[in-house]
């Protein structure tokens, strides 16, 4: 998966998770209860992609970051070292950041759906 189609679903996961829907409505919570629990499986997979790329940047970086190095007579701590590193991946972090709290975002809501529909069906008919 590329990293823009990795954002491009991140985002719809998104649009998704902050769309109103009828919360007295069972037959649509039920349906974005298996919609989300859908989202749920798939965000395992996007979270691990995410981390891929991330993982990847901060590589490069550091190998760049040596080489530079090497041509300098310049050297830099290890704390200064990891800090260019991470500012050099922030588009990256912030994408492994998005989608980790994507994920606590299904399941949080998941579990909100679930209790509304346990107070939906303690409703007398």
């Amino acid at each position: 998966m590329k990293l823009e189609q990795l954002t491009e679903r991140l985002n719809h996961i998104y649009k998704y998770c902050q769309a109103t829907y009828d919360d007295k409505n069972g037959d649509l919570i039920s349906g974005r209860l298996s919609e989300l629990s859908s989202y749920l499986a798939e965000s395992s997979n996007l979270l691990a992609w995410a981390q891929y790329y991330y993982d990847k940047i901060q590589g490069e970086e550091a190998e760049k970051l040596i080489k530079e190095q090497g041509q300098t007579e310049i050297r830099i701590s290890p704390t200064v070292f990891k800090q260019l590193i991470n500012g050099r991946s922030i588009n990256e972090s912030k994408i492994l950041k998005f989608t980790e709290r994507i994920n606590r975002t299904i399941t949080h809501q998941i579990d909100i759906l679930r209790s509304q529909l346990s107070y939906l069906k303690s409703l007398p008919q």
